[in-house]
């Protein structure tokens, strides 16, 4: 059974539409060419295939519509302009979805909800092949280690699916299983300073920006000479007063 989306995408579209005419006021465009009837409609169908324009991240991306759809059912490791520190494999996880799906023909299956708080599309994405062959695109990633299973708005099957898949890359610790065990608050207690594991500034443990680092990414040090033989500098907060 195939459903039309049509109300989210002009929702989306309308945001858009917003922010184009705003632009052209702001710019001294006569007033005639904001006036008038403007529609825009986008037909957004369970099961259509579509161009992808642009990888945003690791589980977002852009079709040629404009549109952006976020995957369902998967996370990948934060980055973008509002993460301070991108957590490990992020990049990794953006190359790799780029690869997968930039320029390519990509089929889109919608779950329960089909638009997130953002405004963004939220789907299952397949690559579609020239010979008609698919490729699950967030199975793979979470195969791969690149991804974590995030059930909100899946379909039982499709979830324990998930789950299955990801119990496989942690017993062959790929990727982000690989990689070293997050530190616990007891072990963070240790460190009198810390600083996140690709950031170039170490706080002390109680300065509230490092607070916000999270465990996966956290690194301690046991003294100032430590942390300034990692390369880092000082917190220009909580270590204002050193040089």
């Amino acid at each position: 059974m195939a459903y039309s989306w049509k109300g989210a995408v002009l929702l989306a579209a309308a945001f858009a539409l917003g922010w184009t005419a705003k632009w052209l006021y702001d710019r001294g465009a006569p007033r005639k060419e904001l006036e008038g009837p403007r529609k825009l409609e986008l037909s957004i169908e369970d099961g259509g295939s579509y161009r992808v324009k642009e990888v945003i991240d690791g589980d977002t991306i852009k079709l040629e519509n404009g549109l952006h759809v976020r995957y369902q059912g998967v996370n990948t490791p934060e980055t973008g302009r509002f993460v301070t520190d991108p957590a490990p494999l992020s990049a990794e996880a953006t190359a790799r979805n780029r690869e997968l799906v930039e320029g390519k023909l990509v089929r889109l299956r919608f779950g329960v909800e089909p638009m997130d708080a953002h405004g963004r599309l939220l789907a299952r994405v397949d690559v579609v092949s020239g010979a008609g062959e698919t490729i699950d695109v967030e199975t793979l990633l979470i195969k791969e280690g690149l991804a974590k299973v995030f059930g909100r708005g899946l379909a039982s099957e499709d979830y324990q699916a998930l789950k299955r898949a990801q119990a496989e890359a942690e017993q062959a610790k790929a990727g982000m299983w690989g990689l070293t065990k997050p530190a616990t608050e007891a072990e963070q207690a240790q460190f009198p300073f810390c600083g996140a594991a690709r950031g170039s500034v170490f706080h002390k443990a109680e300065c509230a920006q490092a607070k916000r680092i999270a465990p996966e990414n956290y690194h301690g040090y046991r003294s100032l000479e430590e942390a300034r033989a990692g390369g880092r500098r000082p917190c220009s907060q909580c270590l204002k007063d050193l040089k």
